[in-house]
């Protein structure tokens, strides 16, 4: 595993989901990609075959409505696929995340491709500094929080904000 220093010499891009729930059949109802310039690159709402849990839903307040208003999967995966071929990924807890684009690619009919390089900034930090969740991670190294936690475009952000303050 790289160092967030090394890390941050690769200008990784860093994604984040929202999704219906925790389990072996949920999907992704929100996804966002940022680029190590904060640029938005994919920011989008995902209507999932499958109900929102309110679990999730009162988590990330996104809505069976709002969901339905989103891409479908094969879309945002036809606009996704170059970008996590080009460049290196972000992910707090990669392995959740890419679970979940596994899972929704199936849902929906879709070919999944794993991306070129992911890198789990959640284990970096891990390994710096013990188990945290990103929002205590962030609060634990004084990076400002961005507004509207628990969507995806400001997951993203604060993940790219912690990744940047570690590679200082």
């Amino acid at each position: 595993m790289p160092t967030a220093r090394e890390l941050c010499l690769l200008r990784p891009v860093f994604l984040d989901t929202e999704t219906t729930g925790l389990g072996s059949n949920d999907q992704i109802v929100e996804i966002a990609v940022l680029d190590f310039d904060d640029h938005v690159l994919l920011d989008t709402l995902v209507r999932p075959y499958v109900p929102i849990s309110p679990q999730a839903m009162a988590i990330h307040g996104i809505t069976a409505a709002d969901a339905g208003g989103g891409m479908a999967f094969r879309e945002v995966w036809r606009k996704l696929t170059p970008i996590l071929a080009k460049y290196p990924v972000v992910i707090y807890n990669a392995s959740f995340d890419l679970r979940l684009l596994q899972q929704t690619a199936s849902a929906s009919g879709v070919r999944y491709q794993a991306p070129r390089a992911v890198h789990c900034a959640m284990g970096l930090y891990a390994a710096l500094h013990g188990k945290a969740s990103l929002e205590k991670a962030a609060r634990n190294q004084g990076v400002t929080l961005p507004p509207a936690l628990h969507r995806a475009a400001a997951d993203a952000e604060l993940t790219r904000r912690l990744v940047r303050h570690l590679g200082r």
